[in-house]
Order: structure tokens, then C-alpha cells, then sequence
């Protein structure tokens, strides 16, 4: 298992990555990609654990959630993925 060399944080290659400047592990591709705000090369940025949680789909139900793991997801929850691989 690859080590974040910042945080010492051990992750999955299959999962989504993880971001070496906000130390956060993703499920996806996508919700890593998703964790990022702003312009490229102007003010790109990581969002907030608070800016992240505080996305909601119109029926209140979270755009973000964490699995067993530790690690982010975005997007509609299934029951797969509270899954422990």
C-alpha cells in the first residue's frame, strides 16, 4: 500500500486516491476530483470538511459521507458502499 509521505496515512490504489495536500482519501476518482473548488491555476483549491458536508441534494440527503474506512465519497449513498473490504 502506497503512504502519503505528508501524513503517513497508508491508502488503497483501487480506491479513489488521496489528496497529498489535504491528506483526505476518496472512493472515486470522481469524489476525488469532486473535493476541489475553484479555477485550475488560478484559486483551485480543496474544499472544507465543513463546505463538504454541508452539500445537500434538494431532498437534504448528504452529497458526502465517509465509509467504514475513513474514506470520502460523493453522491448517493448505496448500501454496498458501507461495505468493510
Amino acid at each position: 500500500m502506497p503512504v502519503c509521505p505528508k501524513c503517513g496515512e497508508r491508502f488503497r490504489i483501487s480506491s479513489g486516491g488521496h489528496c497529498q495536500v489535504c491528506c483526505r482519501t476518496f472512493t472515486s476518482d470522481q469524489a476525488g476530483e469532486a473535493h476541489r473548488t475553484g479555477r485550475h491555476g488560478v484559486d483551485r483549491r480543496c474544499k472544507t470538511e465543513q463546505e463538504m458536508l454541508a452539500e445537500q441534494y434538494e431532498d437534504g440527503t448528504p452529497k458526502w459521507w465517509r465509509n467504514a474506512r475513513g474514506e470520502w465519497g460523493h453522491g448517493r449513498r448505496r448500501e454496498a458502499d458501507t461495505w468493510t473490504r
